[in-house]
């Protein structure tokens, strides 16, 4: 049984880990964590390729045409984390404030007004407020 891979697939069985561990030398390498969205190297290579293929795409949208495509299966955050580790994640564009032309803007007191209206049925009456 010494020597033989465990089912696990830690490569080591439980008599190699204990005469391991009675020498005083630990395994050659500690066993990794694996995180849930971490992506395959062959994942975040297609990942990288499709991206600057297709420039003109943020990252949600890459992923689900990649998924349609059948280029690599990964959510819109893990494309987002490997495309940001690349360094090829564009900057989020932001709104600019609409600024009000000159014609818009009230020049006096009382030369612009605003009103809302809201439409109630009360019985089998219509009534229409404005305020």
């Amino acid at each position: 049984m010494a020597g033989e891979a465990n089912a696990g697939g830690l490569g080591h069985s439980t008599d190699e880990l204990l005469s391991l561990v009675a020498r005083g030398s630990p395994p050659d390498e500690p066993p990794r964590p694996v995180q849930v969205y971490e992506a395959l190297e062959e994942e975040k290579a297609a990942v990288r390729s499709y991206a600057c293929r297709h420039t003109e795409l943020r990252h949600r949208e890459l992923a689900w045409r990649m998924i349609d495509e059948d280029v690599a299966y990964v959510r819109p955050s893990t494309v987002y984390r490997i495309l940001r580790e690349a360094k090829l994640v564009c900057t989020r564009r932001r709104r600019t404030k609409r600024r009000r032309e000159e014609l818009e803007k009230a020049q006096r007191p009382n030369e612009r007004w605003g009103t809302d209206l809201m439409y109630l049925r009360i019985g089998a009456g219509q009534y229409y407020i404005t305020w």
